[in-house]
Parts: structure tokens; C-alpha cells; sequence
């Protein structure tokens, strides 16, 4: 649930990336999970303001790798129609993404726990994983074979599957290592927030 909490609309992706289909598919179906999981979702769009023309340069760039990738709406909008949308702000134009929305990421978290319980789903909270391999060997767990994988954790319990959903988010990288993949990167980053209220 740490993030932004935008539901983002994929123009910002490199076109082909898995990341930018997954995100432009995800963007189609999010208000329709939240809707299933009663969980709060608004379509707000997004509006990318340039100040001066190398700016607007980079959104026409950005539109065509939206419509690339399949994002629909997007367009370029001049001071007019900047100032209608958004009063008050300066800039010589603006890039539109009217599909961009937020949502309450800690309410969708909770929401998809919740609905994994009702639907079988057994958590096991605290178990480091230190170790996978495929069942009846000890071969990298990557391999095609038929046969579950077989996870170790720290305190020598072990869970057998057919599927591994690495979720790790900080530690994806080592749990990814476990698997043989390799190469893999964590870049923390974070943002900042201003809020701005019109009472103070």
C-alpha cells in the first residue's frame, strides 16, 4: 500500500515494455476491481504543464508513446483550455491524460487480502524464505519440469506450489536470486507531497 495511490494511464512506459501493457491493461480494469471490492476510485486525469517549448516537445513525445501503447484520450491542449481545466496555473500548454485516477492503495491492499481469504487463500505471516527448488530435486526451481516448488524458510518449514508470485517488494531482488534469475536491481525512490488548502 506504500505508493502514490495514482492508478497511472501508461503513456509514461516504454512502448513494448511488459510494464507499459500491464499498466494500460490494468488502467481498463481498475475502477471495475475497486467497484467489486468497494474500495473508493476517481477518474481525476492528469494534467503535465510545460513552461517552455523544449517542455512541450517532451509531451508531444509522450502522447505519441501513449497512443504507442495503446492509452487512449491523451492530447496536447494550449493556454486556453490549460486554464480552464486548471486555474491558476502558468505554462504555455499542457499534455491531458484523462484516464489517469487515484485510489486508497492501504483500503485495496486490505480489499485483496479480504478477498483472498474469503476465497481459500491461508496467509502465513513472518516466514523469510531462504531457499526453492523443485520437488524431487535439487535442481534450479526455474527449470520446466512437471512437479511442485518446494520453499524453505528460515525456521525449516517448508510450503510446496505450483506457482510463485514474488511480492517482495524491498527484498524482490533476493527472493528472485532464490529462483537462479539474476541481474535484478532495487532503486528506492521517494516523493514529495505538498498539500495545499485553501482554508489556511
Amino acid at each position: 500500500g506504500r505508493n502514490s495511490a495514482v492508478v497511472h494511464a501508461g503513456f509514461n512506459n516504454r512502448t513494448g515494455s511488459l510494464m507499459a501493457r500491464l499498466c494500460v491493461e490494468g488502467n481498463r480494469h481498475f475502477e471495475e476491481a475497486c467497484t467489486l471490492l468497494d474500495v473508493p476510485y476517481r477518474k481525476t486525469g492528469k494534467i503535465l504543464i510545460a513552461f517552455n517549448e523544449e517542455d512541450m516537445e517532451t509531451l508531444r513525445l509522450l502522447v505519441r508513446q501513449g497512443m504507442e501503447n495503446g492509452c487512449e484520450g491523451l492530447r496536447l491542449v494550449g493556454t486556453y483550455e490549460m486554464q480552464k481545466l486548471a486555474p491558476g496555473i502558468q505554462g504555455i500548454g499542457a499534455m491531458v491524460s484523462p484516464n489517469t485516477a487515484i485510489t486508497n492503495p492501504f483500503l485495496y491492499t486490505i480489499a485483496l487480502a479480504e478477498n483472498a481469504c474469503a476465497n481459500g487463500v491461508r496467509f502465513y505471516f513472518r516466514k523469510e524464505v531462504v531457499s526453492a527448488r523443485r520437488e524431487g530435486s535439487g535442481e534450479d526451481p526455474t527449470r520446466k519440469a512437471d512437479g511442485r516448488i518446494v520453499l524453505t524458510t528460515a525456521d525449516g518449514e517448508e510450503f510446496r506450489t505450483r506457482y510463485v508470485i514474488n511480492s517482495a517488494g524491498l527484498a524482490s531482488a533476493d527472493v528472485a536470486a532464490l529462483f537462479g534469475i539474476g541481474g535484478y536491481r532495487i532503486y528506492p525512490c521517494r516523493g514529495q507531497y505538498l498539500i495545499l488548502d485553501k482554508n489556511v
